[in-house]
């Protein structure tokens, strides 16, 4: 088993008791737990990504293709940030491959592995290309440059905790500056029966999250759990949308204590 493979086993099993990890903040060593969890947070975000993208149609396996390469190129740039005020790296493989301390259970092995898949991601839009209008090529990178903006924006936490600092081109305002994210205003739906046509419910209403818009960034920033938010996505997809908030209750895998939170953060 890789090490990535070896730490998310780990993280997995402090979900569950947080006792390793208890241990490594009474140590002192927070900010580096911090980092390894956001570095493994992201690690989980690529592999569900990528795994979809083998079931998707050339138009949303562009757009995927155009996010997971986001993800995987912001893993590969936080290997090499170093935290805030650490000493130089003494001389070695890491330091030739400018891995960061806190990175070095992964070593240049992941470095080396995130530049090659970035180089097959590009093969693959490249080849994806052939069968899209550069109109469409257009709207997809700006809906996966949208994407990557919540996601990040739904870690805003657990990066402020991890110390991390996102690339220049992945802020949000380099982002919608891309000419891919400049997409053309929406013509006013035309008005039926005499009313005009209802506007689409954002995401977020009143401080509480809407379940039927909800990203699965903006679940995550719930404090739920990755298994939980996919399992959530999962059953708003087979009903169609969540009618009332006691559908939670119907999902397997939440305790009490977290539907009740839950049902106090969310509304439909």
């Amino acid at each position: 088993m890789n090490p990535v493979a070896q730490d998310k086993r780990r993280h997995a099993q402090q979900e569950q008791g947080g006792d390793e990890v208890d241990e490594l903040l009474a140590d002192g060593e927070a900010p580096v737990v911090a980092r390894r969890r956001v570095f493994l947070l992201l690690e989980a975000h690529r592999e569900y990504l990528a795994a979809r993208v083998r079931r998707l149609r050339v138009r949303r396996r562009y757009e995927d293709l155009c996010l997971v390469k986001m993800v995987t190129r912001l893993q590969r740039d936080y290997l090499r940030q170093p935290a805030p005020g650490a000493k130089p790296s003494a001389a070695g493989l890491g330091a030739e491959y400018g891995i960061a301390d806190w990175a070095r259970p992964w070593g240049p092995t992941f470095l080396l592995q995130f530049q090659a898949d970035l180089n097959v991601f590009d093969g693959k839009l490249r080849s994806s290309r052939k069968w899209l209008s550069t109109t469409t090529q257009r709207k997809a990178k700006a809906r996966a440059a949208e994407r990557f903006a919540s996601l990040t924006a739904g870690m805003a936490s657990q990066l402020e905790a991890a110390e991390f600092v996102l690339p220049g081109w992945a802020s949000r305002k380099r982002l919608s500056q891309h000419p891919a994210s400049q997409r053309a205003p929406r013509r006013a739906e035309p008005a039926r029966n005499g009313r005009p046509a209802a506007r689409e419910r954002p995401a977020a209403r009143n401080g509480r999250l809407n379940l039927n818009q909800a990203s699965f960034a903006e679940l995550r920033s719930l404090d739920l759990s990755i298994t939980q938010s996919h399992r959530l996505l999962a059953y708003r997809k087979r009903i169609g949308g969540y009618e009332s908030l006691e559908q939670l209750n119907d999902i397997p895998g939440f305790p009490s204590a977290v539907r009740e939170r839950l049902k106090r953060r969310a509304t439909i």
